[in-house]
């Protein structure tokens, strides 16, 4: 299951996830059901959720470029630099204010920011602040983001593109997504909302699911997943018990099977299949 907008969701600014999303996640367990997050965040961040509800459960992190069996990482996969570097060049090229941010081995939340700096650093702070613990740490610095894709680009894992919060900002992303899709076919090339993900063509959050069903044996007829955003699609198109949170946008619910408002309430339909 995703995290943010799914089991974060609501967001509680104090605890990561509710009591309700807890007691099913508790649930699930107690009935063998094998636990698995699949998210955009890093592993570090996901582990410390897992520490907090003290279950067994795998992971997929970085949309699918990292993957966790058992505690043990079973795959990483890394963005090519100089496509990342094609990509950087082509949006700073068509639009004077804009702001991106890679994740890499080495570094997290590295952000470049362009047009009224001090205004976009300014939403990007706060921003940040408003996550409560759902926080991670972030550099805001041009000339080390420039240094990363150009010299030190060998374990970039995605890049992110931001255009801001409003509805215009959110179609221009969503334009934007399907004109990268296009011009760099090597890439998969997402729209999260008001964010563009970038990730190697073979990352997918359904991949990397794959790689933990293998290792478990388990048939793809059993598989549940629920997410809200569009990097989950592929989840929603490879399974057939897919499940969308009811807040997503209409473009991402049309690709799942069934709507839901909460989490805990895949209880009921996993009591009813395996009834």
């Amino acid at each position: 299951m995703d995290l943010d907008g799914t089991l974060f969701y609501p967001k509680k600014r104090f605890q990561f996830i509710s009591r309700q999303n807890i007691r099913f996640l508790r649930w699930a367990a107690a009935q063998g059901h094998h636990l698995v997050f699949v998210t955009s965040r890093n592993r570090h961040f996901v582990q410390r959720v897992i520490d907090k509800i003290n279950l067994p459960i795998d992971i997929v992190s970085r949309n699918g470029s990292e993957v966790y069996y058992r505690n043990e990482m079973i795959q990483k996969t890394y963005l090519d630099a100089k496509l990342s570097r094609a990509v950087f060049e082509d949006i700073i090229g068509r639009h004077a204010r804009t702001m991106l941010s890679i994740d890499a081995d080495s570094v997290t939340n590295l952000v470049y920011s362009k047009g009224k700096i001090w205004y976009l650093n300014l939403i990007y702070r706060l921003y940040y602040w408003y996550q409560g613990v759902y926080r991670e740490p972030y550099l805001i610095d041009n000339d080390v983001f420039v240094d990363k894709l150009s010299a030190h680009g060998d374990d970039l894992q995605r890049l992110l593109i931001y255009f801001g919060l409003s509805n215009k900002s959110k179609k221009l992303s969503h334009d934007e997504s399907e004109r990268l899709q296009k011009a760099f076919p090597e890439l998969s090339i997402l729209w999260i909302h008001n964010i563009i993900e970038v990730s190697p063509k073979s990352v997918s959050k359904a991949n990397g699911l794959k790689l933990i069903m293998e290792r478990e044996n388990i048939n793809a007829n059993d598989v549940y997943v629920i997410g809200d955003s569009g990097n989950d699609i592929p989840l929603f198109e490879t399974f057939e018990h897919s499940f969308c949170m009811a807040q997503a946008h209409p473009r991402i619910k049309q690709h799942a099977k069934h709507i839901v408002r909460r989490v805990y309430e895949l209880q009921s339909y996993l009591e009813k299949d395996h009834s």
